[in-house]
């Protein structure tokens, strides 16, 4: 037997299939779980996905950029539109397909994480024995006692960490999961080359591109690299052979920033909180940055949906508490860059990624997500797995003591992630927890039902518009939705009049119109219906609308009027074999009885249709 293979084999291989069961175990429940809120638009009903020949218009267009979306948003992010497309092409439509994917893609970063934390802690533990080999290539054999070496801790309490469970179990988060990946290998390979153009540079810059492509944070890379150059390898940006190393990742950036500009019009063309000042703005960077690290630091009470309100002064209890915290890190920052370039590294993997969380002024939906954390917490592992370098344990009581408190805090955070893992189950069950949390926030008790009408429950449904329009009355969505709800239940007078008031803060919304047309159809109000009809014709023609048109016309028996309608369908559709049908039958009865009513064509009406369209369009609209 080899001595050195097997320590390597302890070393190395133990830890990482540990790394990668621990992180499988506790999210394998996520397996289970459904298509949630974003999900229903950028993959159930994202035509882009589903045909490799839209991967140039992946590139050309917004990360929302597809059916029912806006023309503007402020995200491009091309590679998740890229990753969908190659989990539908192995899974279908399957949700657990795409859960798996972010659970491998979780495991790869837990890895990640102990092969960075190694080289870094064997860089450390190198420099402070004073020997003279390179860190950049020194990786650390710990003794056979890994279950205590710091990369293996770090990358344990990465894995099991609650505040992970936005972006690993809800699907729409898999841009923060691999965007981490990509970014973390970019890293590591970067390291890997040593100050040299190998194969390793080159994937790193690869990977760097990848990582910007998957989701902005990855912009901030090559801060993290110039910090790594400066505290371990001595490198000055001003030299030219640095320098030079940087140039390909600045080019990335460059090139990134052109194509997002061409493509959404804009770095950041949607602005949110107009109201705010330009110093307003700036001290709102305060309380958000103290509730991130609040949350990383202590991961209870989790909430999908969060209340923020900004705050317009520092002199508030909230502003001085946050800006004290603010500074207590700034000032740990001085001390770390004096006396410990592990720690202050490690301080920086917290705050750069979070950077462009905390322009709450280009941050569309809440201000705050937890899924945001999800790189940043390397930074904090690290910081924890600091305390358990081995001088820190020599004696054996202190050993086995500190090997109790990371075995108690490792299965705190796992039975939170298990935990949290069953809210994220399916959208009721997200949403009941998240009304709990903030009740007075109209987002979740809209959702919750949205979640609620589609199961059909509509008294529960009914309730939760009701109390959401009265915390928010001049949102037209709410409206809108009470009013199928109520329709659903043949409270057709009360829908009307919630559809009317949905018109009066968006006149202009064909899908409202239509769903008046058909509640006062349904009532018995026929003319007043294929007035509503024919003002959705007159704000979205198509063939689906001139065949609605055409029944309701039949329903009144105006027979005549009602295949002229029925033609300009199947003239616009002529492969839809209902359209044909309802051409053959309402001419064949103008011929044979003109008086005749046309009763029979009525279409049933879906209403969980209904609820998905609105829910997109709450999306886009919030």
């Amino acid at each position: 037997m080899n001595p050195r293979k097997d320590s390597l084999k302890t070393a190395v291989f133990f830890p990482v299939a540990v790394i990668a069961l621990v992180a499988f175990g506790v999210y394998f429940d996520a397996l289970s779980s459904g298509f949630i809120l974003d999900d229903y638009a950028q993959v159930l009903k994202n035509p882009v996905i589903r045909d490799l020949r839209n991967i140039p218009e992946v590139f050309l267009r917004s990360a929302w950029t597809f059916e029912g979306a806006p023309p503007t948003s402020n995200y491009y992010r091309p590679m998740l539109n890229l990753l969908y497309m190659v989990i539908y092409r192995i899974f279908g439509i399957e949700a657990w397909g795409f859960h798996f994917v972010s659970v491998l893609f979780h495991i790869g970063v837990s890895i990640l994480v102990f092969v960075i934390a190694s080289g870094l802690f064997g860089a450390y533990m190198t420099r402070r024995a004073g020997e003279a080999s390179p860190p950049a290539r020194r990786f650390v054999h710990w003794d056979t006692a890994w279950l205590l070496t710091p990369p293996f801790i770090a990358a344990l309490l990465f894995a099991v960490h609650p505040i992970h469970t936005e972006a690993v179990t809800w699907i729409a988060g898999l841009s923060d999961v691999s965007m981490a990946f990509f970014y973390l290998l970019s890293f590591h390979l970067y390291v890997r080359s040593r100050g040299n153009y190998t194969m390793s540079y080159v994937v790193s810059v690869l990977s760097f591109l990848f990582a910007v492509l998957c989701k902005e944070p990855g912009l901030t890379l090559p801060g993290i690299l110039i910090a790594y150059d400066y505290l371990f390898e001595k490198r000055t940006f001003w030299s030219l052979h640095t320098a030079a190393r940087y140039a390909a990742y600045l080019l990335v950036v460059c090139c990134y920033v052109i194509v997002r500009f061409h493509v959404l019009g804009g770095l950041v063309p949607l602005k949110r909180l107009g109201g705010l000042s330009a110093s307003q703005y700036a001290m709102n960077v305060f309380p958000v940055l103290s509730r991130y690290l609040h949350q990383l630091i202590l991961p209870v009470n989790l909430n999908f949906w969060p209340v923020y309100n900004p705050i317009t002064s520092l002199l508030t209890t909230e502003g001085m508490a946050s800006l004290f915290f603010v500074l207590i890190i700034a000032v740990s920052l001085v001390i770390a860059l004096k006396k410990n370039n592990l720690v202050f590294l490690s301080l920086l993997l917290i705050l750069v990624p979070l950077v462009p969380a905390l322009y709450v002024k280009g941050i569309a939906g809440k201000l705050y997500s937890e899924r945001y954390l999800y790189l940043p917490s390397f930074g904090f592992v690290m910081l924890i797995a600091f305390f358990f370098v081995p001088s820190r344990f020599s004696h054996p009581e202190v050993k086995r003591g500190l090997l109790v408190v990371i075995a108690l805090l490792l299965g705190v955070y796992a039975m939170g992630t298990i935990s949290r893992n069953t809210v994220w189950r399916d959208e009721q069950s997200l949403f009941r927890d998240t009304v709990q949390k903030s009740p007075n926030s109209v987002v979740p008790r809209f959702e919750l039902g949205n979640a609620l009408l589609m199961e059909g429950r509509w008294d529960e449904a009914i309730e939760q518009y009701r109390t959401a329009a009265r915390l928010e009355p001049n949102l037209y969505v709410i409206h809108h939705h009470l009013g199928l709800a109520l329709a659903a239940e043949n409270r057709l007078f009360e829908a009307v009049e919630q559809y009317q008031g949905a018109l009066l803060l968006n006149p202009d919304r064909a899908q409202i119109h239509e769903d008046l047309g058909r509640a006062l159809a349904e009532a018995g109000f026929k003319d007043l219906a294929i007035g509503e009809f024919k003002t959705v014709l007159a704000l979205q023609p198509s063939a689906a609308h001139y065949d609605l048109l055409g029944v309701a016309y039949a329903q009144r028996g105006q027979m005549k009027e009602a295949v002229s309608q029925f033609r300009m369908a199947s003239y616009l559709a002529p492969a839809n074999a209902r359209y044909a049908r309802d051409l053959a039958e309402a001419s064949e009865r103008e011929r044979s009885a003109p008086g005749r009513r046309g009763d029979e064509l009525t279409h049933r009406w879906e209403y969980e249709d209904r609820i998905l369209a609105g829910v997109e369009i709450f999306s886009f609209v919030w």
